[in-house]
């Protein structure tokens, strides 16, 4: 998540338990970025956090680059989500299927634009459930944080067996890029 989609989160959590969080608020926590702030929610309000880098939204499947280096982008993982959708890649022809699996190996990159430790093209042999366990086990003492992505951030693939599942597209996104403006033309006047 971009910062910009962080504060709109806040914002949105806090307004569902009926907390005070004003934006002068949250520009003072954003200026030390190494300092973790707590906010005490007036209500709890239950939040699921996953980490989903292939998922279909609004009838297309999106792959994300695995930024967090979990091995997360495998043909294992692809194969699971098309099927739970009802789609097999053998279904697909041979240059979709080709397509599909550049996007994949693409996006099986971590954030500085090497290839996933846990990723298809570097298992080492172990299962997906090694990896997720190694990947999780140097998440919580490395530390690291993903400040810049370099290369693609995601791979948007249109697949008509998908059309019409999935998640629904996100309403009011904040991407953390300025929207563009469109300049409207005067209609031109019939003589």
């Amino acid at each position: 998540m971009t910062t910009p989609q962080i504060e709109d989160f806040v914002k949105y959590l806090a307004r569902l338990s009926g907390t005070e969080l004003t934006d002068t608020q949250i520009a003072e926590y954003l200026k030390d970025k190494t300092e973790t702030k707590s906010v005490k929610l007036s209500s709890p309000i239950p939040v699921e956090l996953r980490y989903d880098t292939i998922v279909v939204e609004d009838g297309q499947l999106h792959i994300y680059r695995d930024v967090y280096d979990r091995g997360t982008n495998t043909e294992e993982n692809l194969r699971n989500v098309l099927q739970s959708y009802g789609v097999s890649l053998s279904q697909l022809s041979e240059s979709e299927h080709e397509d599909l699996m550049n996007a994949l190996e693409q996006m099986a990159r971590d954030a500085t634009g090497k290839p996933a430790t846990g990723s298809a093209n570097n298992n080492n042999g172990q299962t997906s459930k090694q990896n997720s366990k190694r990947a999780e086990n140097t998440s919580r003492t490395d530390g690291k944080v993903t400040r810049t992505i370099r290369g693609e951030k995601m791979a948007v693939i249109q697949m008509t067996g998908l059309a019409g599942k999935g998640y629904p597209a996100p309403v009011d996104l904040n991407t953390g890029v300025p929207a563009k403006r469109v300049e409207k033309k005067a209609p031109r006047r019939r003589r």
